[in-house]
């Protein structure tokens, strides 16, 4: 039997499985489903104080093999404060898992963030996620960056839970060590949707239904992984803060992944819409699985394990690259010609109607396996 309990800043999480702010947190019914098919902890839609709502405001989604397209409104997006707090208290009320409110806003002045914070703490919010999302653009400049280091200070001192700044692609992995010095904050996550240019037709129309004057979307998805992997991987080397990583996780062995890369907590949404609630249990009961086959007992074993120095080397300075090259099973090989038609390298040919690979010039890349609908081609250590 496998432990999947873990430590985040102070609370106990029955596995590293957290609801990320999406739609599936908007409402009271959506955080109790992801409470019953076993969600550790539920981050609930972002809540804004200047948030009033209006009734024209809409949400338009598509979904194809990029990902999870979705445009919107601010207004949209947000719930108004009371309303947050609202199933804030009622879910504390029926769950006993932490709710983690998220928080954002529009700007950096620290009073138009502080009043929300402690109304939704007083709520029964055990945590607090800052969604950076909507700030000013672009973040990166100076006048910006200085006003989000002495907002995220600022929040850090004055509030009296923890508060987790949420990261998007528009702050680097490795200024975030810098960025957040100054402050109290012990936990980060990571990694938000980006903002694209909206899906469009052959002839230039949106693939949105019932739309006019196309903007910007939000795009989630598998695509995001490598990205989301990436800044955990700096995040690990650079800070010692907790970390919650998400964004493009589809299965247990992505979660597993983020585990070993160092993050303590993954966040997960869009494979959630996509396959519904009941697939956060199948997420679960697939770590556990997952984890009996890499020889782990509990996520404490794996945290044991990830040390500065036992993550990934970012500068490849230490990567060994074992002299290999590939061979065709010609029982196997059905002379389809994708291998050939690869533009990647000239070791592949074909000879009177016979495809083989000459093992002077291939060097192992392994390129040509992946792409073998066969299975006819392995790659060998070198003698």
């Amino acid at each position: 039997m496998t432990d999947l309990n873990l430590d985040l800043l102070g609370c106990k999480l029955r596995n590293p499985v957290i609801i990320a702010s999406s739609p599936l947190t908007e409402d009271l019914k959506g955080i109790i489903e992801c409470f019953n098919n076993g969600a550790s902890a539920v981050i609930t839609k972002s809540i804004s104080k200047i948030n009033k709502g209006n009734p024209s405001e809409a949400r338009r989604a598509y979904f194809d093999k990029e990902g999870l397209w979705a445009t919107s409104t601010y207004f949209r997006e947000t719930l108004d404060l009371d309303s947050g707090c609202d199933i804030i208290a009622s879910a504390s009320s029926k769950i006993d898992i932490p709710i983690i409110a998220s928080i954002t806003g529009l700007d950096f002045e620290v009073e138009k963030w502080i009043g929300s914070c402690e109304k939704v703490i007083l709520a029964g919010a055990k945590m607090i996620q800052l969604d950076l999302f909507y700030l000013p653009q672009p973040i990166t400049n100076s006048t910006n960056l200085n006003k989000l280091k002495r907002l995220i200070k600022d929040l850090s001192q004055l509030i009296q839970v923890p508060i987790i700044p949420k990261i998007n692609i528009e702050i680097p992995a490795y200024l975030i060590k810098e960025l957040f010095s100054e402050s109290n904050i012990k936990c980060i996550s990571f990694l938000d949707s980006i903002r694209v240019p909206s899906p469009i037709t052959k002839n230039l129309q949106s693939r949105y239904k019932m739309v006019r004057h196309l903007g910007m979307s939000s795009l989630f998805g598998s695509w995001q992984l490598p990205l989301t992997n990436h800044y955990a991987i700096i995040l690990r080397k650079t800070t010692d803060y907790q970390l919650i990583g998400g964004g493009g996780i589809s299965n247990s062995c992505d979660i597993l992944t983020l585990l070993m890369l160092g993050v303590n907590a993954t966040q997960i949404a869009s494979t959630i819409i996509i396959n519904g609630f009941g697939y956060i249990s199948t997420l679960i009961k697939n770590l556990e699985e997952d984890l009996i086959e890499e020889g782990f007992t509990s996520i404490h074993e794996i945290q044991n394990k990830i040390t500065k120095s036992q993550t990934i080397d970012i500068e490849q300075s230490h990567t060994v690259f074992i002299e290999s090259y590939a061979i065709i099973d010609q029982k196997r090989c059905s002379k389809c010609k994708k291998c050939i038609t690869l533009s990647f390298c000239r070791a592949i040919i074909e000879m009177n109607g016979v495809i083989t690979i000459n093992s002077e010039i291939c060097e192992g890349c392994g390129l040509c396996v992946s792409c073998c609908n066969e299975n006819a081609i392995f790659v060998i250590e070198r003698d």
